[in-house]
């Protein structure tokens, strides 16, 4: 968090170096572009930075992966349910979140107030 304004700016100097190098190229595709772009970074990271007299690519290899150490680089809780997205209900918008946590209960009350058959027709579908 405190390098962050830090980050930006690198992204945006490299972002605005490739669009003023691609600026005057034409790409017939997607795929040809992507190409480019690819080069253009492995380029970048090859480069020999002045202040410490190695290359992003050597610096990366030298300090920050030994500390990767093959260890998992996001650590959030999976769930092993297969059958939907499960989520916590704040970060849903207010007017979803009365349908979380849906019970047969629930739907039945529901089908209550839209009228008589349809409380009728939700019972013989959930038998």
């Amino acid at each position: 968090p405190r390098d962050k304004p830090s980050a930006e700016g690198s992204v945006l100097i490299v972002e605005r170096w490739v669009l003023a190098t691609l600026r005057n190229e034409r790409f017939f595709s997607l795929a040809d572009l992507n190409i480019r772009i690819s080069a253009l970074i492995e380029d970048l990271n090859g480069r020999t930075m002045r202040r410490y007299g190695k290359s992003r690519r050597a610096l990366f290899d030298e300090v920050e992966r030994t500390q990767l150490d093959h260890k998992r680089i996001a650590s959030h809780i999976r769930s092993s349910q297969r059958s939907g997205h499960i989520t916590v209900n704040e970060h849903m918008p207010k007017s979803h979140q009365r349908y979380a946590n849906t019970t047969p209960h629930t739907l039945r009350k529901e089908a209550a107030k839209v009228g008589s058959n349809t409380a009728i027709i939700y019972r013989a579908s959930a038998e």
